[in-house]
């Protein structure tokens, strides 16, 4: 554990039918279960180049940054603390494709999502319901 927080970023996906791009983890914490694509920054890494970086990974979609929807603090048991920044993206290429840290990538209906493995990923998610279309 350390003493301060790690950094870390997440993307919220949205289909043309309004479905929730998620990932189903390959790793530790949460292996099998279902969350938002993204991770850790990297060493002179700013949270936007994290973000399309972490979202290219793990799904093969090429991105582009539509706003900071909230940041979100989380006691990790596995982590220590963690900060994560919540970014509204649009996709703009690539095919759906499992890659880095994922086994599965889909959307799903907002009324009908899977349980997903993080609190901080749930309250990204509801930041998001909230916002005005």
């Amino acid at each position: 554990m350390c003493d301060n927080p790690i950094p870390a970023t997440a993307a919220l996906v949205l289909s043309d039918t309004k479905e929730l791009m998620l990932v189903k983890r390959a790793m530790d914490p949460g292996k099998g279960e279902w969350g938002l694509p993204g991770g850790f920054m990297e060493i002179d890494e700013l949270p936007e180049e994290c973000i399309l970086r972490e979202l290219r990974e793990e799904t093969g979609i090429i991105g582009e940054v539509e706003r900071l929807l909230a940041v979100v603090h989380e006691d990790s048991p596995f982590y220590g603390p963690l900060v994560i920044v919540g970014y509204r993206v649009i996709s703009k290429e690539g095919a759906l494709v499992a890659g880095d840290d994922a086994t599965e990538v889909r959307y799903f209906p907002l009324d009908g999502l899977p349980r997903v493995a993080f609190a901080a990923h749930c309250k990204l998610i509801d930041a998001m319901q909230k916002l005005k279309p």
